[in-house]
């Protein structure tokens, strides 16, 4: 099964989703996006290292998030 990730900062998620696949914890899972609507993300940096396909998404908010 294909498996998308999506991440806007360090990408910690996506570490310990990849480990578990690596360690056999996970099977049957490929590791195929890895999405970001923040250009700047280290989570880029690491699907990039780690060989994975990713996308970077400028996205804008028509409302401010809540606090």
């Amino acid at each position: 099964m294909k498996l998308a990730v999506l991440a806007s900062h360090n990408g910690s998620a996506l570490d310990a989703i990849y480990n578990a696949i690596f360690a056999g914890e996970l099977q049957n899972l490929e590791l195929s996006l890895v999405i970001s609507n923040n250009s700047d993300a280290k989570v880029l940096q690491k699907a990039a290292a780690y060989g994975i396909p990713l996308k970077y998404i400028k996205g804008t908010s028509k409302n401010p998030p809540l606090k």
